[in-house]
């Protein structure tokens, strides 16, 4: 429960100043970077567990989600790659 708050606020923190810092998009909102920053945290945790095709899944999801980012104009994809980021290290 702890971990799982930590994760969200620290990657939420993290999104947003990769947003603020990289993001061309004009606004941002929605708390989209402290979800990919969950999405991170339990990437590295299929890893440590070894649990490959429960890895493989959530990763070919969060391609996607920075795939789709990248795409779709006015989506603030640094602040996704800013929260992942951060919940692979917070793990």
């Amino acid at each position: 429960r702890g971990a799982f708050l930590t994760t969200f606020i620290l990657a939420g923190i993290a999104g947003n100043v990769a947003f603020q810092r990289f993001g061309t998009a004009r606004y941002g909102l929605g708390a989209s970077g402290s979800l990919c920053g969950l999405i991170g945290f339990e990437l590295i945790a299929y890893l440590r567990m070894r649990k490959i095709r429960k890895f493989r899944t959530l990763l070919r999801s969060a391609f996607g989600i920075l795939v789709l980012g990248a795409v779709i104009p006015g989506v603030g994809n640094s602040a996704h790659a800013g929260g992942m980021a951060a919940g692979m290290l917070v793990a």
